[in-house]
């Protein structure tokens, strides 16, 4: 696990910067009366359990394999280790990993393009996402 003094990296701080929500805001959609727990998660001095992680994901929109990306590659990357010292399944293991299609190349909004139903507001935050990724590669 990627720990920088005792602390585990996470996308969460910037996650919630994104969707403008504030440390109290998240706190209360938790279910929490302080922000405490809020800061300790994206401070990375706590690690969530499912239920945190879940509901981190359906707040920010993100999944959580994104919002803790290097603590998600180490353990993929442990596990596919383990896949390739088992005779049988070190072959199976790594067709069927790659036909999932890369999490490395994730886009949050990629979910959002999928559905046919989107609202404006949704329309317009992919349009924003776009621009800014565009002018991200151009350099301005």
């Amino acid at each position: 696990m990627h720990r920088n003094n005792n602390t585990l990296n996470n996308q969460l701080w910037l996650a919630r910067k994104r969707i403008g929500l504030q440390q109290k805001q998240v706190a209360h959609l938790l279910g929490h009366r302080t922000t405490d727990q809020v800061s300790r998660y994206e401070k990375g001095l706590r690690l969530p359990g499912l239920k945190m992680f879940l509901q981190f994901e359906i707040i920010y929109g993100v999944p959580a394999r994104i919002l803790y990306r290097e603590f998600y590659e180490d353990i993929r990357i442990g596990i596919e280790t383990r896949a390739q010292s088992l005779k049988g399944i070190g072959h199976a293991y790594t067709a069927s990993f790659q036909g999932s299609g890369s999490f490395s190349e994730f886009c949050a909004h990629e979910e959002l393009l999928r559905n046919p139903n989107r609202s404006q507001a949704e329309n317009d935050q992919i349009r924003r996402h776009i621009i800014t990724l565009n002018n991200r590669q151009l350099g301005l």
